[in-house]
């Protein structure tokens, strides 16, 4: 059997027979890779971890990569330690998954998605960075929705906005019953998106906030639009829900913040 080494994150993983796993690890050049471990998580391998980068030393086998080397990169230490960046890296990852069809090549992707796990593990913003990085990967698919302009008119969007799933994007007020999956959003919320997604990176020291209300907003927006462009919705989904903006960042003085892009 051939060998070869490749750098990636594991992204999955599942037990396969009575004592093995399998690894999907996403890679820059392979895109989703499975990868079989022998014994599974034990000895050297114990460090095979979900949201693990590292280069692995694989065969070339029949139906899966088989491990026979695996040395660490980044463990991402607080992911691991804190439920809901578990929560929200395994959402991340699920929509990953379901974006790249088998073996696609996706170097943009794959930064956008380990620059989370980093943005995640210094303790950035955990709900900006994952609209942040939804986002992205919804963009790098070339599935972004239209924010500018109505979707069936093509007129400039002004107050009140709507946006459809179904229609692709946003609605002006003379074409919002064309759709029955309409929703009335603030205009902040267009703003906010489109701003977002005009980022090269998020910086943990940059000047932009969202009150608690916008946050839900764009939460139900991306939800939506998710659902009617992967055809279902994602297992990790109610989970990832109940952790986003959770009592715990239910600050009262978080609501009544301003926004703001910076300049």
């Amino acid at each position: 059997m051939s060998e070869y080494t490749i750098e990636g994150v594991v992204a999955y993983s599942f037990p396969f027979g009575e004592s093995d796993i399998v690894l999907t690890v996403f890679t820059p050049d392979r895109g989703k890779v499975k990868v079989l471990v022998r014994g599974g998580r034990k000895g050297k391998f114990a460090q095979a971890q979900l949201f693990t980068k590292a280069d692995f030393l694989l065969f070339e086998g029949k139906t899966f990569a088989i491990l026979k080397e695996i040395k660490i990169k980044e463990n991402f230490p607080l992911i691991k330690e804190k439920l809901k960046l578990m929560v929200y890296a395994s959402f991340l990852a699920e929509l990953l998954l379901n974006l790249l069809q088998p073996e696609e090549k996706d170097r943009e992707s794959y930064n956008v998605f380990v620059y989370a796990l980093e943005t995640f593990n210094k303790g950035g913003d955990p709900e900006l960075t994952l609209l942040f990085t939804e986002l992205k990967l919804i963009s790098l698919a070339g599935l972004s929705p239209q924010l500018n302009y109505c979707v069936i008119c093509d007129k400039k969007i002004k107050s009140p906005v709507y946006f459809s799933a179904l229609k692709g994007g946003v609605l002006c007020s003379n074409c919002r019953e064309e759709s029955k999956d309409v929703i009335n959003i603030q205009r902040e919320v267009i703003s906010s998106l489109i701003y977002l997604n005009s980022l090269p990176k998020l910086e943990l020291n940059w000047k932009f906030s969202l009150p608690l209300n916008l946050k839900q907003q764009l939460r139900n927006v991306l939800n939506r639009f998710e659902e009617v462009f992967l055809g279902k919705r994602l297992q990790s989904l109610p989970l990832m829900e109940k952790y986003f903006l959770s009592k715990e960042r239910r600050d009262k003085n978080e609501t009544n913040k301003a926004f703001h892009c910076p300049s």
